[in-house]
């Protein structure tokens, strides 16, 4: 969807889950409006914003990000709300999303806790068949970003 006449109207794509005939004028004109302006964080006066990213709905302070469960919850969100979830994350809480098979750890100066994470997923019954630590080749984060292998670029001539 686009807002505007202009030579680069805005755009705004449909959160995961929503399709085109679920969206009503007051759903369009909110995402063409993200990010969203929660408040004024309550300790240092700093914005707070909703706004829905490449890996789902979040609020943001400074540099902390916190997943929201849902893109309504997103468009909803009130201060309380978006501060205790900044809060979980600058406190260094571990989150377990079973649905999503997510695990969301802070990572404080270039490390995250091994124990801690293992902990969180076994207090969440999530069954754990094997760890490992690696840091990703650029490979990976090609594969990553683009959703193909870089050796795969050289096959098409």
């Amino acid at each position: 969807m686009s807002l505007g006449e202009d030579e680069k109207p805005k755009r705004a794509s449909l959160p995961k889950g929503w399709t085109p005939d679920s969206l009503n004028a007051e759903r369009a004109i909110m995402l063409i409006n993200l990010p969203r302006l929660v408040g004024e964080h309550p300790e240092d006066g700093e914005p707070i914003l909703a706004n829905l990213g490449r890996y789902g709905p979040y609020v943001q302070h400074g540099k902390t990000y916190a997943n929201v469960a849902s893109a309504e919850e997103m468009l909803e969100i009130g201060l309380n709300r978006a501060v205790a979830l900044i809060a979980d994350i600058a406190e260094g809480e571990i989150d377990v999303d079973r649905e999503s098979g997510r695990l969301r750890a802070p990572v404080a100066d270039g490390s995250v806790s091994l124990r801690a994470a293992l902990r969180a997923l076994e207090g969440a019954d999530i069954p754990i068949d094997e760890v490992g630590l690696a840091r990703p080749t650029l490979d990976d984060v090609f594969l990553t970003l683009t959703g193909r292998s870089a050796d795969d670029e050289g096959s098409d001539s």
